[in-house]
């Protein structure tokens, strides 16, 4: 059963910087639109790195609770 979740997301990129290359830690935890608390692989979000660190709105698509898609929709 595939189920999607949206979340904004807003960090500097300092901070993506710091997670992604000195943290030990390398997950991103989000608070969905609806209402749940999810924990993701950075290496999800790599693609959306810019110079201002990640920044938008996102739709999470899971197949059960495997990681299927995620994009940035705005």
């Amino acid at each position: 059963m595939s189920r999607t979740f949206t979340f904004a997301l807003s960090i500097d990129a300092e901070r993506v910087r710091n997670i992604m290359y000195s943290s030990p830690v390398k997950r991103l935890s989000v608070m969905t639109r609806e209402g749940l608390r999810l924990e993701l692989p950075i290496a999800h979000f790599q693609k959306f790195v810019t110079h201002e660190g990640i920044q938008g709105e996102f739709r999470l698509e899971l197949e059960g609770s495997s990681f299927v898609s995620l994009e940035r929709i705005r």
